[in-house]
């Protein structure tokens, strides 16, 4: 009887689940009339993109959107390209997932995604005026401010991103001195923890200066052949400063300029007391002669604790307003044979980390942000935003940049002036009002995605979900491997659609398939870590964009 009861239970349940194709044929004509009421306007949740949204007629309940690009589209640097951390230094070859380097702001950030090596890119040399050099594609991504802005009294309001091209094209002032006319701004000072030091950082500085290095016990890091121990490069900010203090103050002098000299005949200290120095936020050159290497750079800072050399250089240094100080201009960007690229990911809100032995910021997906930009803003539907990559403020930062029309970078820098402020102050209103829900919680799984999704359209109707993106998501168990790890997310993702009957837009990436190819075009079996992706699918959208690759591309931009 119980087994019966057991068994009729389960029958009705699963018959609930059924249904006649008579009784679904009057709804499905009920929907196409009601297209054709609409005189074939969208019914679909709109996407922004107007060929889009007349191809698809807008995002529909259930269905399953991947977007896919190649990671890190023009943003990639040659494998040899050093990248300081927080315990010395990497190389792009190297860095991992979970790595971690330093951001522009000097404080540690982690390593959330790589891409795999990258051949055939366009590749260019670009030369700093303190003789960095670093290797980039044709479109990397630089956040630089142009002369003008600088030379002009106004605040500086000139500041935008520029590719490497764009860079060459414009690398000298349009005017009869034809100077320089892009600079990059410095890192700040590494901000890292104070570690116990064997030896006061002062006092090793002296005794290096001296030309005593070799009296520290060389179990402490410190040998004979007179070089500064990683641990005090790395060291907190405090220390560095009483290690350059004691350098500066046995071997340091003032040039009439006013820039701090900083004197020696061993190669290997010079390298140290470069990578010191930059380490502060300070920007610095060498010069190598065959006997000895000068390291200069021009600060209005303290840097000395001797009494009569921080009085000579208080009165010659310049004023605290000089932009030399504080940036580095762009000198030369030389076209050089291709070499094997490959980019990063890093979870600073800026995206933003540091390349190089002169420490130069450089940039680190926004396609799915733009779909519910327009489903929020410009429609009043509720979306939610998943983001395993970008911060909450970061994706605020280019809602608001988006629709006040105001450049991402004068939002970053703070060069925002009165009337950038008042397009900001007419949209805050608008922009407020939408009903737009952000998640940024890291290490994401997919139990806890379905749980809030669930509840969202519950309280407030859910009307569109983006998940950026797809292989930043963690299952929380053990697999096999990561493709059925990320063949179980586009499942269970594709289930989520059809039980909430919302469109759900997952952002993913391709492999390096594309660019084994001439066209370089990437297709279905690109999708990287999984070949499930395109049979959970309903709409798969690859990115390409062929002046990443050909710049005299017909169709480029």
């Amino acid at each position: 009887l119980a087994q019966q009861t057991v068994y009729d239970v389960t029958e009705r349940r699963v018959s609930e689940d059924f249904a006649v194709l008579a009784e679904m044929l009057q709804p499905t004509l009920d929907e196409i009339e009601a297209v054709g009421a609409q005189g074939g306007l969208m019914t679909g949740v709109p996407t922004g993109f107007t060929d889009l949204d007349r191809l698809l007629n807008g995002l529909h309940g259930g269905q399953l959107i991947i977007v896919a690009g190649r990671p890190g589209l023009g943003k990639a640097r040659a494998l040899d390209t050093l990248l300081p951390t927080p315990t010395g230094w990497t190389t792009m070859g190297e860095v991992a997932v979970g790595d971690h380097l330093i951001g522009a702001d000097g404080r540690p950030i982690t390593v959330v995604a790589t891409s795999e090596v990258m051949l055939g890119r366009p590749c260019y040399e670009v030369e700093f005026c303190d003789g960095a050099v670093i290797v980039a594609d044709g479109s990397h991504q630089w956040l630089t401010e142009s002369r003008a802005s600088w030379r002009s009294g106004s605040p500086r309001t000139f500041t935008a991103v520029h590719t490497t091209e764009e860079l060459a094209a414009s690398l000298d002032c349009p005017t009869p001195d034809g100077q320089p006319n892009h600079t990059v701004t410095n890192c700040a000072p590494l901000h890292l923890p104070e570690p116990s030091l064997p030896v006061p950082p002062y006092t090793l500085g002296v005794r290096l200066g001296h030309g005593n290095g070799d009296a520290v016990d060389g179990d402490h890091g410190a040998l004979g052949d007179k070089h500064v121990p990683a641990a005090y490069l790395r060291a907190s900010s405090a220390q560095r400063r009483a290690l350059l203090a004691g350098l500066l103050d046995t071997g340091g002098t003032v040039n009439r300029a006013g820039s701090v000299r900083f004197i020696t005949t061993d190669e290997r200290l010079a390298s140290d007391v470069h990578e010191l120095i930059v380490s502060l936020g300070y920007r610095c050159s060498t010069e190598r002669s065959p006997t000895v290497s000068t390291i200069t750079f021009t600060t209005c800072d303290d840097v000395f604790r001797l009494q009569h050399k921080q009085l000579m250089h208080e009165q010659r240094r310049p004023d605290s307003g000089t932009v030399g100080t504080s940036s580095r201009f762009v000198v030369d960007v030389r076209r050089v044979p291709s070499v094997p690229m490959r980019c990063v990911q890093v979870d600073s809100e800026d995206h933003l980390y540091l390349a190089g032995r002169s420490m130069i910021p450089t940039h680190n997906s926004t396609l799915g942000l733009d779909f519910a930009r327009s489903c929020s803003i410009r429609h009043g539907l509720t979306s939610l935003i998943f983001s395993l990559e970008m911060s909450r403020t970061e994706i605020v930062m280019r809602l608001l940049s988006a629709e006040a029309g105001i450049p991402l970078a004068d939002m970053r820098t703070g060069r925002m002036n009165d009337d950038k402020w008042a397009k900001l102050a007419r949209k805050m209103s608008e922009i407020s009002e939408a009903p737009l829900f952000i998640d940024d919680s890291p290490n994401m799984t997919m139990m806890e995605i379905r749980a809030k999704a669930r509840r969202l359209k519950h309280r407030h109707g859910l009307r569109l979900l983006v998940v950026d993106y797809m292989q930043l998501m963690t299952s929380g168990k053990r697999v096999e491997s990561r493709q059925q790890e990320v063949s179980e997310f586009s499942r269970h993702l594709k289930l989520l659609a059809k039980e909430l009957e919302v469109p759900v837009v997952t952002i993913s990436q391709l492999n390096r398939g594309p660019e084994q190819r001439t066209d370089k075009k990437p297709m279905l079996g690109d999708l990287r870590e999984s070949g499930s992706l395109e049979q959970d699918a309903d709409v798969v959208l690859l990115i390409h964009r062929p002046d990443a690759f050909e710049r005299d591309d017909p169709r480029a931009g």
